[in-house]
């Protein structure tokens, strides 16, 4: 994964600053829970763990592009 402190360097000149991973939480379990009906509130945490992507603040802004090249700083 990349690291809490990341800077994301787009080819356009826009960079992101990486918070850390978006974590799973029990909210979404629960919506999901109720729309199924099946027990799934505690079993979505540990299913969607590491796979919900990353956060991150805009350092500088711009436009994204699909298929534009990025570049990972490290913190």
């Amino acid at each position: 994964g990349v690291p809490a402190g990341s800077r994301l360097l787009f080819e356009d000149g826009v960079v992101l600053h990486v918070d850390g991973e978006n974590e799973p939480c029990r909210k979404v379990g629960r919506v999901l829970a109720a729309r199924t009906g099946a027990a799934v509130e505690s079993a979505f945490v540990k299913a969607a763990h590491r796979r919900r992507g990353l956060v991150a603040w805009v350092e500088t802004p711009g436009a994204l592009r699909v298929g534009e090249s990025v570049r990972v700083i490290a913190g």
